[in-house]
């Protein structure tokens, strides 16, 4: 069984492999499909921090990486794509492999059959967006040209065997931490942009203020539910694993079933997010191949991640049909409530940011202190190039970038106010549960979910900068 890990920059290249990745996807965008179609068009993380944006820096990633005997493959994994962008793709899938890329991890049906009609020698993996539940879908995309198929999320292990044994000729891949949904993604349409998932908007009932009160306490236990599931970058365990959605103790059961292929994602996160999550998946699949008991594995992998919490309720578990206890297929319950995982998450760490030293691991840190006043944000950083074009975009308009003590407002002239003036929020640090924000409209890499300190400190450099003396 070997790990796949998602790669966002050309320096995690050998720390993942250190790590124990075997295999490595990643995205790419170039920048004249981001000048012309949009950065939304080519696979399904649209975070700038998550894509490669240089074709000739993918070519050097790959290199590396098939010095160390490790390949990559690259995702072009849309729901679908108009009909005239096709050949483009197919264009451009050729220029990927001929930089190295051994895979290309798709989903839309015309773009499979116009690779495979252009005779582009790749292998072509199915995304998890198609939905491929059955041995009979299976086998439709096998005919039409698939290698491996990555499952959607939350199949149990006994439908994912089922599935294996079905004698399909295709490989097996599956979610085992780090990425989730509160549905499923290849069936939503939930509008993500530009104000983030719909799911996750700070929704507001007009009602009296008891009914409010009380709606108050459950939504924001249901924030913390949706972060976790949606994005683990907010905080971890006491041993620095990510706390999101979790299937390690099922690895057992997935290599019985035959499973080849187990998937740490995440591009979108830090880089010390994905190398906690890695790092605990190489560990429990080690004792899984060293021949431990599946029942000792899962214990061991629990004490290992240290959150009996969030353990117990089940709640992030990708494969709860291996907690049964009493009855075959009958799921561990539930015995703690949303508000006890809203109150455990105010005691959990939150994520640090890696930091290179000079052996070339990762050691993280606790984050510098916001630069003085004055300093403008690094034009070198996709973050910080973004925030840097909104404040030059804003100069001279009447509009001013604020921050507000635990939020970046928009503050504007408004003769109907008061005090003349209107705000409004684009990010906000929420403090008391750890660091959660909501930011649909900045578009960076953590917009919606957690600022951890590397973008809380662009954020401080930019209204430093804005706010610096004028000449």
């Amino acid at each position: 069984m070997k790990i796949v890990t998602g790669l966002a920059t050309a320096q995690e290249v050998e720390p993942l492999i250190e790590a124990g990745a075997d295999e490595l996807f990643c995205g790419v965008v170039p920048e004249a499909f981001v000048d012309g179609l949009g950065r939304s068009r080519l696979n399904r993380r649209y975070e700038p921090g998550a894509n490669f944006a240089d074709l000739a820096e993918l070519a050097g990633v790959v290199k590396r990486a098939a010095a160390k005997n490790v390949p990559v493959a690259v995702t072009l994994n849309e729901h679908a794509y108009a009909p005239a962008l096709i050949p483009t793709l197919v264009e451009l899938a050729g220029t990927l492999v001929a930089a190295g890329a051994r895979a290309l991890i798709v989903t839309d049906l015309a773009l499979i059959l116009a690779i495979r009609r252009a005779g582009i020698a790749v292998d072509l993996h199915l995304s998890s967006v198609a939905t491929c539940y059955n041995s009979e879908a299976a086998a439709f995309f096998a005919d039409i040209g698939i290698q491996r198929v990555i499952l959607p999320r939350y199949l149990s292990t006994r439908q994912i065997a089922r599935l294996c044994a079905a004698g399909v000729p295709v490989d097996y891949e599956v979610f085992v931490i780090n990425d989730g949904c509160g549905f499923e993604e290849g069936l939503c349409l939930n509008v993500h942009r530009p104000f983030g998932p719909m799911c996750q908007m700070d929704w507001r009932p007009e009602v009296g203020p008891e009914p409010v009160a009380g709606w108050e306490e459950n939504w924001r236990a249901y924030r913390h539910l949706m972060g976790l599931l949606d994005h683990p970058g907010g905080t971890v365990s006491p041993q620095g694993i990510p706390n999101g959605p979790c299937g390690v103790c099922a690895l057992a059961g997935l290599k019985a079933a035959g499973v080849g292929y187990v998937k740490v994602p995440g591009r979108e996160y830090s880089t010390a997010l994905r190398l906690g999550g890695l790092r605990l998946v190489r560990t429990v699949l080690d004792w899984v191949e060293g021949g431990d008991p599946a029942e000792v594995v899962a214990e061991r992998a629990r004490a290992l991640k240290d959150t009996p919490l969030l353990c117990d309720s089940t709640y992030l578990c990708y494969f709860r049909d291996d907690l049964a206890r009493a009855k075959p297929g009958r799921s561990r319950p539930r015995r703690v409530t949303l508000d006890d995982l809203a109150a455990a998450a105010r005691f959990q760490a939150p994520a640090r940011d890696a930091v290179p030293v000079p052996d070339g691991s990762l050691a993280g840190g606790a984050a510098p202190p916001p630069a003085a006043a004055g300093t403008k944000p690094d034009a070198g950083d996709p973050d910080g190039a973004r925030l840097l074009g909104m404040a030059e975009a804003l100069a001279g308009k009447g509009i001013d970038l604020r921050w507000a003590g635990d939020r970046l407002e928009l503050v504007f002239p408004d003769d109907a106010q008061p005090d003349g003036t209107s705000r409004v929020t684009v990010a906000k640090v929420d403090r008391a549960a750890s660091c959660y924000a909501r930011s649909g409209n900045l578009g960076l890499s953590y917009a919606g979910t957690a600022l951890t300190p590397r973008i809380a400190r662009l954020i401080a450099n930019l209204v430093g900068w804005l706010q610096r003396p004028r000449a």
